[in-house]
């Protein structure tokens, strides 16, 4: 799975599927998509799967959004993930929950405005989430 990657302004970068991914491959591009937010100093990177024309199945999503949560190189950097509304968007905020839970800073969105929004909102903080119900 290639990605497209998309210079946003100067704060983040979007990483863009180039082709439909049909559900067998959707964890494959997530992983593939997480590989390359690794190697981005802006600490903001937006993953637009509005392209996913499938939905992996609830175990590899659960899976996923455990590997996330423990992705080495990423306590730092907040990460957008832009899908459809309806199921993908469930699919996709199910991962940002379970990443989230590990202590990641991901959200989901159907739109790239508001995720724009929220990855370079001035007032957020870049430091990985602590508190009562944070657990790692």
């Amino acid at each position: 799975m290639s990605y497209q990657i998309v210079p946003g302004p100067p704060e983040y970068v979007i990483l863009r599927p180039r082709e439909p991914v049909p559900g067998p491959e959707a964890t494959a591009a997530l992983d593939r998509a997480v590989g390359l937010a690794t190697g981005f100093p802006h600490g903001r990177v937006l993953v637009d799967v509005r392209s996913m024309v499938g939905l992996p199945s609830a175990s590899d999503t659960r899976e996923f959004g455990r590997r996330l949560g423990a992705a080495p190189g990423l306590e730092f950097t907040r990460m957008a993930l832009v899908a459809r509304p309806g199921v993908h968007y469930g699919v996709a905020r199910s991962i940002a929950l379970l990443a989230s839970s590990h202590g990641r800073m991901v959200e989901a969105f159907t739109s790239i405005g508001e995720a724009e929004a929220w990855l370079v909102d001035p007032g957020g903080d870049l430091r990985p989430p602590t508190g009562p119900y944070h657990f790692r």
